[in-house]
């Protein structure tokens, strides 16, 4: 009676670890720019996003539909390079379904030191969190979907 138990108990945690899986926000990041920092800020935001509840890194043909998240960074000085970086970020809601593939969300910029490399690229992924929270307040119907997406064919 106690080893049921105990599988039945197995099964329902590992069923609610797989829904929430894919409850996760996919988010792809596209990255331009060939500066040191930026290239460090662009893979710290990809670990923070891997780690995070909430989202999942993914490629264009994992999930449909996305959250898309652009990324252009470039030094910030010609005298001291690999100091700082200036970073322009885009956020998109992208999908084949949806007209021109998808609508634009937010957008900032921001410069970044190369000591504070990792406190950016969470306050990135901050953003694109409150972006998803807007979602889910504003458009329930589009976070659904964000949520339930499939690989694309």
């Amino acid at each position: 009676m106690k080893i049921a138990t105990i599988l039945g108990i197995l099964s329902i945690f590992a069923s609610s670890l797989a829904l929430s899986q894919t409850d996760r926000v996919p988010v792809q990041l596209r990255h331009s720019g060939d500066d040191q920092v930026g290239q460090r800020l662009a893979f710290e935001l990809r670990e923070v996003l891997r780690s995070a509840n909430g989202m999942r890194l993914v490629t264009p043909s994992e999930a449909d539909p996305r959250i898309v998240a652009n990324l252009v960074t470039l030094d910030n000085s010609s005298a001291n390079r690999g100091i700082s970086t200036a970073a322009s970020f885009a956020l998109s809601l992208d999908s084949i379904e949806y007209p021109v593939n998808g609508f634009f969300l937010s957008s900032f910029v921001l410069t970044c030191g190369s000591n504070r490399v990792s406190d950016c690229a969470r306050d990135i992924a901050a953003n694109i969190d409150n972006q998803i929270e807007w979602l889910r307040r504003e458009w329930p119907t589009l976070a659904n979907e964000l949520r339930q997406s499939k690989p694309r064919n």
